[in-house]
């Protein structure tokens, strides 16, 4: 029963996450046959496979141009992307992460008459339990991808574009824009997300803002993070430009 147990909490929670009740029909998870899936398909076919080492940004192409020709970047706070507004595959709360023990991995119980106090049971362990992981503060992210990947441009409705960014010396350029005149921060330098298993994860797993729900791996992110050292509950959007990119970058339209 436990191993059961285990299975069902994590089907339960994997239909949470992908916005579908258990008892949905699993045909209402849609799929990516529209034609701007194929378009994007045939543009990642025909350009190729970047180099390794890029770092990808998808988005709409009318921001995406001012990155390349102005350095122009939207930053936002952390806090931003659990907004219910965000398409499913963006939405994410990046100041929290969500973890369920399972039953044989949490602690004995006894359980007591409510009246009398006497011992009723011993050895009673609850079915499961969400422990939350949390950041206090607020803090700024960019977000990129190391994957040159079809499924990334349908994201979002919007998307119609993706940058190439080819040195990352674009985000220490970043970097050093966010810093000036602006209060101090803790930077993590661009790293690897690691995707975590809500069920099997362990304490040393959940260290934000390293860490992601693994529904998300897919899209293989890449980020950098700026914590403030004063506490913030939260952050503005920021406007960054750091100049001309042309030759760091490239522009990919659907």
């Amino acid at each position: 029963m436990r191993y059961w147990g285990r299975k069902l909490t994590h089907v339960s929670r994997e239909f949470e996450h992908r916005g579908v009740r258990p008892s949905s029909d699993l045909r209402a998870i849609p799929l990516a046959t529209d034609p701007k899936a194929q378009r994007a398909a045939r543009v990642c076919a025909d350009w190729g496979m970047p180099p390794k080492g890029c770092l990808i940004k998808y988005g709409e192409r009318r921001y995406l141009r001012e990155f390349v020709e102005h350095g122009r970047l939207l930053l936002r706070p952390a806090s931003f992307y659990r907004s219910t507004d965000l398409a499913q595959g963006i939405r994410d709360d990046e100041l929290q992460f969500d973890r369920t023990v399972a039953a044989d991995r949490m602690p004995s119980m006894t359980v007591y008459d409510g009246k009398s106090l006497q011992v009723k049971a011993t050895g009673v362990r609850p079915f499961s339990m969400t422990q939350i992981t949390r950041m206090e503060t607020d803090f700024y992210l960019y977000c990129a991808s190391l994957a040159w990947d079809p499924r990334l441009f349908l994201l979002d409705p919007r998307y119609d574009a993706a940058v190439v960014i080819h040195s990352r010396e674009v985000l220490q350029r970043v970097d050093r824009e966010v810093r000036r005149n602006r209060a101090e921060f803790i930077e993590f330098p661009p790293f690897e997300v690691d995707y975590v298993d809500p069920v099997e994860a362990t304490d040393a797993d959940c260290h934000l803002p390293l860490v992601k729900h693994f529904r998300f791996s897919f899209q293989q992110e890449a980020r950098a993070v700026w914590v403030p050292v004063a506490f913030q509950p939260t952050l503005p959007e920021i406007t960054v430009e750091v100049g001309d990119l042309r030759g760091q970058v490239t522009l990919v339209c659907l």
